[in-house]
């Protein structure tokens, strides 16, 4: 092992001679006695190539972060059976969808980056496979080893009501955060200040949202007006603007296809 740590893993800081000829910074992504540092070490005796090595030991560590972050995601055992290849494109509608989501998730560091986010809008449709899009980009974005969480409001509000201010942080840090059913809700000024933080907060801060809701956005706006002072404030608006500022938007406002037998698009 030392030998191997010698030819590609050294510390910046022991580099003293041109013998000590390799560093690796994916070396220090595991432990000490990782199994995956063991096989990048017969890569390098059978092979030499250093690229090779490097690509294996990053594929390796995604795959572990991967697994981490899916159980910590909060998808369902349906949800997670929600990918890109299990989704059946029956109109021009969903692949027009399909397309943006594929391209949204391949490109997420990008988003992550410039926070841009992506809604799935039905305008009064269900079944039409906006969740299914929706779960498709967050598993995709799982299997690149990047942090996912998701929230789905039927069960929001007594979610929200045991978690912790650190659960409450989280939903607004964590890389890219999942809403399903958004606005499906009765909402309350309670609830309207807590979604209104984290999706404030995510704005503030340029971090990707995955949004799905069953209306259009004027019903998104109107489902978060409150009365404050006995006077109506109009969350809903600002939540759609932030949301809207830099986003993809996917209309997905065709029949139901849960209803045709062997056909499960939501």
């Amino acid at each position: 092992m030392e030998k191997i740590k010698m030819r590609f893993g050294a510390k910046p800081e022991n580099i003293n001679s041109s013998v000590d000829l390799f560093y690796l910074e994916s070396y220090a992504l595991f432990g000490e006695n990782a199994p995956a540092l063991k096989k990048a070490g017969i890569m390098f005796d059978e092979t030499a190539d250093l690229k090779a090595v490097d690509d294996f030991l990053r594929k390796e560590y995604c795959a572990i972060q991967a697994e981490k972050y899916k159980k910590q995601a909060n998808l369902s055992k349906r949800f997670s059976k929600r990918t890109f290849a299990t989704f059946k494109i029956e109109n021009d509608t969903q692949k027009s969808a399909y397309d943006k989501a594929r391209e949204y998730a391949k490109n997420i560091k990008s988003h992550i980056e410039t926070g841009t986010n992506i809604l799935f809008v039905g305008k009064g449709h269900v079944g039409t496979g906006k969740t299914h899009l929706a779960c498709a980009i967050a598993n995709d974005v799982l299997e690149q080893g990047i942090p996912v969480k998701v929230l789905n409001v039927v069960a929001l509000v007594d979610e929200l009501k045991e978690f912790t201010q650190a659960r409450k942080q989280e939903l607004k840090t964590v890389k890219v955060l999942l809403i399903d059913d958004l606005g499906k809700e009765n909402s309350t000024t309670w609830l309207c200040s807590e979604i209104y933080g984290i999706i404030n907060a995510r704005y503030e801060n340029e971090l990707p949202t995955i949004i799905t809701t069953e209306g259009n956005l004027k019903d998104l706006e109107d489902n978060y007006k409150i009365e404050i002072d006995e006077k109506i404030v109009n969350k809903g608006k600002s939540m759609v603007s932030r949301l809207t500022e830099s986003c993809f938007l996917a209309v997905l406002d065709c029949d139901d296809y849960r209803k045709k037998a062997g056909t499960k698009c939501d």
